[in-house]
């Protein structure tokens, strides 16, 4: 009677992790139903995010996705993306959890920060170096040469800087057109 009585009195968490908060001071009741602690598990984190109903078609076979964390300016990529099966009628949207890896940089813990990144279609972008555009004032340029010409100053439109050193070009060039690099 001694030992049952003796086990009632321990606490052991279904899972080894970091405690986090205690919820409960030493000499108070335990109760059932009454949290005592919150703990975590640092090598099984991940990121929940709510997503309108009306990108749910697009992602629902999203296998893959990436973790935006803003304080790290870091980005991860997500071992597994699980669609949720319910929709909450009240807000118009799903629930999508990101598993992250077990190796996430120091400062990420729960309740973190963090933008779940997940592929809805693919464009085609038409893009030129950095480098070949040229600023004058409002202007935006580059020169284009054709054949033997001498190269000429062109003005387009440009939209946002991509990966590589490239800036996506939305108006004032065509594929294939040639650019010079001043």
């Amino acid at each position: 009677q001694a030992a049952t009585a003796r086990s009632f009195a321990e606490v052991r968490a279904p899972i080894d992790g970091v405690v986090t908060r205690r919820l409960a001071e030493l000499g108070e009741l335990a109760s059932p139903g009454r949290a005592l602690l919150e703990l975590h598990d640092p090598a099984a984190l991940r990121a929940v995010a709510s997503v309108p109903q009306f990108a749910l078609p697009k992602i629902v076979t999203a296998t893959e996705g990436e973790v935006a964390i803003p304080t790290q300016n870091q980005t991860i990529r997500a071992t597994r993306v699980t669609v949720l099966p319910a929709a909450d009628a009240r807000l118009l949207s799903t629930q999508v959890r990101a598993d992250l890896p077990a190796d996430l940089p120091a400062g990420v813990v729960p309740g973190t920060a963090a933008k779940l990144l997940l592929p809805i279609g693919s464009v085609k972008r038409l893009v030129m170096p950095l480098a070949a555009l040229v600023r004058r004032g409002e202007l935006s340029a580059v020169y284009t040469v054709a054949g033997d010409e001498e190269p000429r100053l062109r003005q387009v439109r440009v939209g946002e800087v991509t990966a590589g050193g490239l800036i996506e070009v939305l108006a004032g060039l065509d594929a294939g057109e040639q650019v010079v690099l001043p």
